[in-house]
């Protein structure tokens, strides 16, 4: 007991011994323009008064603002080499920048909420490279003329009628202009750095002529105005397009971004769509009115290339033996099969049994009587191959005006070849010796060869 009770002891004369230390720590740093009077924080002298002014003309005190980029800190500021770096202003009200024309070194600025009328007022040999005003009623951004080395401009949610001076901003990567008031927006071209733009939600009733931005791979035009994209030119790398809510009727420019990996065209008047829209997600685009007509056409194209058979006069002399399916099923209900065959390899013509009467010698299958009709289809990883169904009749009306059709009589049969399936509805063959189709590989071989007979039709 003695023993803890030492051990104790010692750890309280510790504490006690460092709390002086700690309390001395605490009190040296200090933040605010208290940091920088007392010598702490270094900064050169015209920057100091520039300072000590933007403070006052804001009315923030020194426990309102940090010297020392605190983590959280609304308004703060960030020094290195005894010049303002960083800075970043919080629910303050400017009628322009001139407050901050001493910090020559100043890289990056962030001003949100408040008031801020212009842009003006900036160094005339500006270093910015971020400059982010947002919510902040910003009216004009002429003043980032003398800006060359900005990368990044994001002035959202303001209350902006035309562009910045663009052509004055050649290392520009990123540029947001989203939520304010441009509805005629002109031209965006020739920034060979630019990698992100948006546009949205500014009333544009025009597409502008976006062009000749190699470098750009993103760009938002949502919640406009627009009805085409044909001010769209020349975005070679352009990989997410949005113009979701818009009034869009023409979206054609679309097919020319090949690079397109993301396309969002919800909530426009579309009745037609370009061709890239079946290679997207039915979510970015079925909110128009011609999605159903759409799908509709398409499913009955897709029906169309799916059921293409032709009719032979007779059937290919078939192989002695039956082919012998590497793994599948085949169930009957009835008279109506389910089946589903694979085969690694197939050669020749062969006949598939999907059942055999060696074992009814009473001849009870009521199968023999004849089975329902099928759907027969069929897919090939490799090669080319064919199936045959019982013959049958197939009305042809050889000419529109032809006011009978012509009736052939022969053996359908769908030719599918790979990554190319094909379907046909029919009868399979009854006789003697069981229930049947055949299956033919075009050109001697083919591989992987799937068939699935069900009941009913095409659909």
């Amino acid at each position: 007991m003695a023993r803890k009770r030492s051990w104790a002891d010692s750890v309280a004369r510790l504490v006690a011994s460092l709390l002086p230390v700690l309390a001395a720590s605490c009190d040296q740093h200090v933040d605010g323009l208290a940091a920088i009077d007392s010598g702490e924080i270094e900064l050169v002298a015209g920057e100091r008064e520039a300072l000590r002014t933007l403070l006052q003309s804001t009315g923030l005190t020194d426990d309102q603002f940090s010297v020392r980029g605190a983590v959280g800190a609304a308004n703060s500021a960030i020094i290195i080499d005894a010049h303002v770096h960083t800075m970043e202003l919080s629910d303050v009200s400017l009628a322009d920048l001139s407050p901050l024309a001493e910090f020559t070194a100043l890289q990056r600025l962030r001003f949100t909420g408040g008031a801020l009328r212009s842009l003006d007022g900036l160094p005339q040999a500006c270093k910015l490279r971020t400059l982010y005003v947002a919510s902040a009623g910003l009216a004009r951004s002429d003043g980032i003329a003398s800006c060359a080395e900005l990368r990044d401009l994001s002035l959202p949610n303001n209350a902006l009628t035309e562009l910045p001076p663009l052509q004055t901003l050649p290392m520009l990567q990123n540029l947001d202009l989203a939520g304010n008031a441009i509805a005629t927006a002109g031209s965006i071209v020739g920034l060979p750095a630019l990698e992100s733009l948006s546009l949205a939600d500014n009333g544009l009733g025009q597409c502008p002529l976006i062009e000749s931005l190699p470098a750009l791979r993103r760009l938002l035009l949502s919640r406009n105005e627009l009805t085409d994209l044909n001010g769209l030119r020349d975005l070679p790398a352009l990989t997410q397009l949005l113009v979701d809510d818009n009034r869009l009727v023409d979206a054609s420019a679309v097919d020319q971004f090949a690079q397109l990996e993301v396309l969002n065209l919800n909530g426009n008047h579309l009745q037609q769509f370009p061709l890239r829209v079946a290679e997207l997600d039915p979510l970015h685009w079925s909110d128009n009115p011609g999605y159903l007509t759409k799908i509709r056409a398409d499913h009955d194209e897709r029906r169309a290339r799916l059921t293409e058979r032709g009719l032979a006069e007779a059937l290919p002399a078939s192989d002695s033996s039956q082919a012998s399916w590497s793994e599948g099923y085949c169930q009957w209900q009835g008279s109506s099969p389910s089946c589903r065959l694979s085969f690694d390899e197939l050669s020749g013509t062969r006949r598939v049994y999907l059942a055999r009467w060696a074992s009814d010698p009473l001849r009870s299958d009521p199968r023999r009587r004849g089975v329902s009709g099928v759907v027969a289809r069929l897919s090939v990883a490799q090669g080319t191959a064919r199936v045959y169904l019982n013959r049958q009749a197939v009305a042809e009306r050889l000419a529109e005006a032809a006011p009978t059709p012509q009736v052939r009589i022969g053996y359908p049969y769908a030719e599918a070849s790979t990554d190319d399936p094909k379907a046909m509805a029919g009868q399979l063959f009854v006789d003697g010796s069981g229930v049947w189709l055949l299956l033919e590989a075009v050109g001697g071989s083919a591989a992987e060869v799937t068939i699935q007979i069900e009941p009913g039709y095409v659909h």
